[in-house]
């Protein structure tokens, strides 16, 4: 039996046609860029479909033109670049597969569930058009969700039987051992691989992915499950796209992770998200420590921490909204996310605080949402995202961008990132606390939270910063935050600019402890800080701050 190469070509041929070049995009132009990640099938549709059940995990609907006709939602988040899921043709349901249909994106020719060429070539078009860059999902080598000796033999007849990993499955990722050697037979198969050291196979996946980023303007890809190939055939395949690569290599193992850099430049780094998911639990008493330890690591050990991917979400995990439900909590998690070492990658729906535990029901139906703009969630990301595009475009940019956060002060509870002009000031108090301040020598600037326009208040020659609710603060110098017009003239209060779209109607303020550290130095070597015992709060406290963090998750 002969099997084909042909569902990898486009069906606009690989060579046939005349396209234009791509203006490549390299690492150093994609660390100014903050993502935006979706799945087509599930943020926005152009027809008129009917309600989805995501548990059937079936296609429901989203595709290029309705991903277009809602780019002012993505671009009013700040997002500079969106990273839409694989865009490949599928194979139809399976009788054989308990993965039910492949919505997801993962198996080649354009995916017609999400539209035409001419579609997919508007989106381009659209994004470039806003000064916006389109990024990939790319699956390199997995060919289908049958056993290659039940595939018809007039849908492959180029490549031999033998060129193919036949029978194989590979092991479960969340597997410590799973590297590209830990294959296993099965029977009721993952996606059969074309055997990759095939050279005329090398040749002709090179040769597809140039075309493909040539036809469609594709500014930068995503390699998903890179794991999966031969290290040294990733640079090759990356060398011929002519674009910037993200790959996805899951390891919770930082010199894992950084020896990989070696290879390519960019990747998702998978530890310092798994430390960040649990750096801002008010349970964890340990989680400031954690994620500063995670940070710590990358930047010992790999060439280039800022080429890599900084995320808290994606489609295989847990949405933070279930993992805490306080708001203070998806706030310092969304500021780590976009002020944090690396590209920073948001899955769709985090700016809502949307829930789902496990998949299908963290890829929800993102249109039957309504694309809500009056969202407190939504409103903090499009500050804190803008408040870096601004910066990063100003003459203060370069020194952002060419440095790595330095750690100036960690311990059980808050965490100072100074990096360049910008201090990020993340905690893990719980929306329960009020007032938790941290005290500072007097630097040669006068501190704003870019967040609330409120300027650091000086007692004694020394800068408070102060902790509300839990709140996450991202310190500028205050002559440079009027410079951008990032906050308005003092004069206006500070409510009116956060809440201005909100209904705040439900947001009583809540009486609790006021807590407080012993004077820090910001430059100190060592920063010891004692918790000051304060009263304990009242029943009807507990019961207010509970309803305000019900609402701010509805």
């Amino acid at each position: 039996m002969k099997l084909s190469f042909k569902n990898l070509g486009l069906s606009i041929g690989l060579v046939s046609g005349v396209v234009s070049p791509v203006l490549a995009l390299g690492a150093e132009d994609w660390k100014k860029q903050s993502i935006y990640s979706v799945l087509t099938d599930r943020f926005a549709t152009s027809n008129v479909v009917p309600r989805c059940n995501i548990r059937l995990q079936e296609y429901c609907g989203g595709d290029w033109s309705g991903i277009q006709d809602h780019l002012d939602y993505i671009q009013e988040l700040g997002f500079t670049a969106l990273l839409i899921s694989p865009v490949v043709e599928q194979v139809a349901n399976s009788e054989q597969s308990n993965l039910g249909k492949s919505y997801y994106g993962y198996s080649y020719h354009l995916n017609p569930h999400f539209g035409t060429e001419k579609e997919l070539r508007e989106l381009s078009n659209a994004l470039h058009m806003r000064g916006m860059y389109l990024m990939v999902d790319v699956v390199i080598n997995h060919m289908d969700l049958q056993r290659i000796d039940e595939i018809a033999d007039d849908e492959y007849d180029s490549l031999d039987e033998e060129d193919y990993d036949d029978e194989t499955c590979l092991v479960l990722e969340d597997e410590e051992t799973n590297d590209e050697d830990d294959w296993a037979p099965c029977e009721q198969c993952n996606p059969p691989d074309h055997s990759i050291d095939l050279i005329s196979l090398k040749e002709n996946l090179k040769e597809y992915i140039r075309s493909f980023v040539k036809a469609f303007k594709v500014d930068g890809i995503r390699i998903a499950s890179a794991k999966d190939y031969p290290k040294d055939f990733i640079p090759t395949f990356c060398e011929a796209a002519g674009v910037f690569c993200m790959a996805e290599s899951f390891s919770q193992d930082a010199i894992e992770i950084c020896d990989g850099q070696n290879s390519i430049e960019g990747l998702m780094n998978y530890p310092v998200q798994n430390a960040a998911r649990k750096a801002f639990l008010s349970s964890n008493l340990n989680g400031m420590v954690d994620l500063s330890e995670a940070m710590t690591d990358i930047r010992g050990l790999c060439r280039d921490p800022l080429s890599l991917g900084n995320s808290v979400e994606s489609p295989d995990l847990s949405r933070m909204a279930s993992v805490s439900s306080d708001p203070a909590a998806l706030k310092n998690a969304i500021a780590f996310l976009l002020m944090g070492d690396g590209i920073p990658i948001m899955y769709y729906g985090q700016e809502l605080a949307l829930r789902g535990v496990t998949e299908p029901y963290n890829r929800p139906v993102f249109w039957e949402k309504g694309f809500p703009k009056k969202n407190p969630y939504y409103y903090f990301t499009s500050v804190v995202n803008n408040f870096r595009n601004a910066m990063l475009n100003s003459d203060n940019g370069e020194t952002f961008l060419s440095a790595q956060s330095d750690i100036s002060l960690v311990d059980s509870r808050v965490m100072l990132l100074q990096r360049g002009d910008v201090i990020t000031v993340l905690n893990n108090l719980g929306s329960f606390y009020i007032r938790f301040h941290y005290t500072v020598s007097a630097l040669e600037h006068k501190w704003i939270d870019i967040i609330t326009c409120k300027s650091v208040p000086v007692e004694d020659d020394r800068q408070v910063f102060i902790i509300h609710n839990g709140d996450p603060m991202i310190l500028y110098p205050e002559y440079k935050t009027y410079e951008l017009g990032i906050c308005p003239s003092p004069s206006i209060p500070t409510e009116d600019r956060f809440f201005k779209d909100i209904d705040t109607s439900f947001a009583t303020p809540v009486s609790g402890p006021s807590t407080s550290f012993s004077s820090t130095s910001l430059d100190a070597e060592s920063a010891q800080a004692s918790k000051a015992p304060g009263p304990k709060p009242s029943t009807n406290s507990i019961i207010a701050a509970l309803f305000v963090s019900l609402i701010m998750i509805l």
